[in-house]
């Protein structure tokens, strides 16, 4: 792109005589390459990053020349690299505003810095506009974290990481051996009033060894630390060190490490307070190592350790990857992407090769996860505080669409070159707009639901125990074809064949009396005559609950029965299921529908199609057998759930491994053509085929059923 050389501000600093501090200490640092110079106030503490072109100006900056004559020289020298005019004049400002260049300002000329100086000055507006993020400096730690230098060493040495990898390993490795009773209940366990004044009691100490590990870090490398304070978020105070000094670290190793220094204190701290919570009853001290465990782990992984997030992670793949500033610089080469479409000249801030595939995808990438995380936020809170819930989704609306849309349109008004580029600007602008309405509201998208199905025994093909007893014969062969009624299965009950035979035996001794006494004694006939009939209905039952001993089919079709000799000799309850009776054709497959699916296919169902879990699958057409009516937390088969292999996380206070996490809705089909035999508990997979719809109505839907699920509206 053409650079403009010459700026038309330049008479107002050319005479100017400037001095650079003796007070700033100078690093050079590589990137991808290419050296870069910080300058390091060591009076105010702030950090400055300049290119080697602008730097080498700077260097001649004694007092005795012109800003003119400086600027000359780095044209002879620098030739095409030198820098432009007005990059020299928003060099001389920076410096100016932090007070590192000396020089007799005239108002005219200070007029030109006033662009930095208003910079400083909305940083203390963004800080007076967000009154529950301040921070109150305190005290000079330098003289303290010197003394701990020697930890600091041992600390960041190779034994102290191999103590780390150690501790953090092992807990990682007990944290997956006891996954179920670490995630069991973790929504309602984490948002509970004593959880949160645990956690709100366990976030500062957590955070003042963070930042003692930020300190120490710093001082390992030979760092100053010159400010520690307390910074209040919602109105918690945290502590919080400056270790802006690793910035003038040449290694970019050690820069990472100080970035690092917190997260991995963080995650030391969750694994200790693991192995304290497993050992320790429930108590004060447990649920102090549990908020200890979330904070550690979730909020490290999720915001600090993030590269997304502008926390240490964000700075620690700054130093890795070599992009100094990577978040505004990606937001910068966004906006310069935007105006090059629209035929607006701007710098790229692109300075190596490579940065700008970072720019891209961190730009992106950063925003889309900023976005997620808000929502799921937004979600996990309203689950257990709708009202706060409802407060946040709508800061969330606030500060992601409506202020960056705000803050977009202000910046195309004042841009001066939008003011020449206005009839292409506004055609490029209401052209996006156009295509992003018709995508989200004209493209109709396929749509479709992937569950996991078993196939099931219909509601008269299981065999089921009538009674309790041992299994001593099995009737019909398995595998055989059987009709409904023939015997399938015996069983036997060793006390019930003692008393019937008790029972028996007292029928017959009444009606030896009675022959006795029939024709002799009226009256005493008659009483024998009652425990007669008495005896004879308590051997009717014995012999009502003999029948119930043979298990005989309910329909027409396969008799099946896993391992058969296994089932031999084994004592049964009553109700029991010990075998099937498959009707002949396709089987029957049960799902588990997510809440969230089951309106689709209830009213825009186009096909089903499954595919049996096999080595070989074959796709197969189906058809929608039932829906059952109301949502339920009962599985169909214990195959579907995560315990037998499937993909319905369980509710880990039941035992029956037959209870879901999440209500689901039971769905049965089944297949078009089955040429196979009946084999039960076959796995499948199934797509429900639904009708397409927009990326508007998809997000209309979803918005709506979010807001009835967590805010009841």
């Amino acid at each position: 792109m053409r650079r403009i050389l010459f700026s038309t501000a330049w008479y107002r600093v050319a005479g100017l005589k400037p001095k650079l501090r003796r007070e700033a200490a100078i690093h050079r640092h590589v990137y991808r390459g290419q050296p870069w110079f910080v300058v390091d106030d060591r009076l105010s503490g702030q950090m400055h990053r300049f290119s080697a072109a602008t730097f080498s100006l700077a260097g001649l900056f004694d007092g005795t020349r012109t800003v003119d004559e400086v600027w000359r020289h780095g044209l002879e020298k620098l030739g095409d690299q030198a820098p432009t005019q007005d990059e020299v004049i928003s060099f001389l400002g920076r410096l100016h505003a932090t007070g590192l260049l000396t020089a007799e300002v005239s108002p005219e000329t200070e007029d030109i810095f006033r662009q930095q100086k208003a910079e400083g000055r909305r940083g203390l507006m963004r800080a007076l506009a967000a009154p529950f993020s301040m921070k109150l400096p305190l005290f000079d730690p330098d003289r303290a974290l010197t003394a701990m230098e020697p930890l600091a060493r041992l600390i960041f040495s190779g034994w102290g990481l191999v103590v780390w990898l150690a501790v953090v390993g092992l807990g990682l490795w007990t944290a997956m051996l006891n996954a179920d009773r670490l995630m069991g209940d973790v929504a309602d366990r984490v948002l509970a009033p004593w959880s949160l004044a645990v956690m709100v009691l366990a976030y500062p100490v957590m955070k003042l060894l963070h930042e003692l590990g930020h300190g120490l870090a710093v001082k390992r490398w030979g760092g100053r630390v010159h400010e520690v304070g307390l910074m209040f978020v919602l109105f918690v105070p945290l502590p919080y060190v400056d270790a802006s000094a690793a910035t003038g670290f040449p290694s970019k190793r050690a820069r990472a490490v100080v970035g690092a220094a917190g997260v991995l204190v963080e995650l030391f701290l969750a694994a200790i307070a693991l192995f304290i919570w497993l050992q320790v009853e429930p108590g004060p001290l447990r649920s102090f190592c549990h908020a200890v465990m979330v904070l550690g782990t979730i909020s490290t992984l999720l915001f600090n350790g993030n590269p997304l997030m502008r926390f240490d992670g964000y700075y620690i793949l700054s130093d890795l990857i070599e992009v100094p500033n990577l978040a505004q610089r990606s937001q910068a080469w966004l906006g310069w992407l935007a105006r090059r479409s629209m035929g607006i000249e701007a710098q790229s801030p692109v300075t190596a090769k490579g940065e700008a595939g970072w720019f891209f995808f961190y730009g992106l990438a950063s925003l889309a996860y900023r976005v997620f995380l808000a929502v799921v936020i937004t979600l996990f809170v309203a689950s257990a505080y709708p009202v706060i819930g409802g407060v946040l989704a709508a800061y969330a609306v606030l500060l992601m669409i409506v202020l960056p849309l705000v803050m977009t349109a202000r910046v195309l008004v004042t841009d001066p070159g939008f003011k020449s580029k206005r009839r292409r600007v506004v055609l490029t602008l209401a052209s996006v707009a156009a295509l992003g309405v018709w995508a989200v509201a004209g493209v109709e998208l396929p749509r479709r639901a992937l569950v996991q199905g078993v196939s099931v025994a219909r509601e008269d093909g299981p065999v089921r125990a009538g009674a309790e007893g041992f299994v001593t014969e099995i009737l019909a062969t398995p595998g055989s074809r059987v009709v409904r009624g023939d015997p399938l299965i015996r069983l036997s009950d060793p006390t019930v064949q003692t008393e019937r035979r008790a029972v028996e035996a007292d029928v017959a001794a009444r009606q030896a009396q009675l022959r006795v006494v029939e024709f002799s004694d009226p009256v005493e006939a008659t009483l024998v005559r009652a425990d007669l009939r008495a005896s004879q209905a308590a051997l009717a039952e014995f012999d009502a609950r003999a029948a119930t001993q043979v298990l005989r089919a309910g329909q027409d079709g396969v008799f099946l029965m896993e391992k058969p000799q296994d089932s031999l000799g084994r004592f049964v309850q009553r109700g029991t299921q010990l075998a099937v009776v498959a009707p002949e054709g396709p089987p029957l497959i049960a799902a588990a529908v997510p809440q969230e699916a089951i309106a689709a296919i209830r009213s825009g169902l186009t096909g089903v199609t499954l595919w049996p879990i096999r080595p070989d699958p074959v796709p197969l057409a189906a058809k929608l057998d039932r829906i059952v009516p109301g949502a339920s937390n009962d599985l169909p088969d214990p195959a579907l759930g995560t315990n037998g292999g499937g993909e319905v996380p369980l509710d880990p206070r039941a035992t029956d491994h037959l209870r879901s996490l999440q209500p689901i809705f039971r769905v049965d089909v089944v297949p078009l053509i089955w040429e196979a035999p009946p084999r039960l508990g076959e796995r499948f997979i199934l797509r429900f085929d639904l009708e397409p719809e927009t990326p508007l109505a998809w997000a209309v839907r979803t918005l709506r059923r979010m807001g009835l699920e967590h805010f009841g509206w």
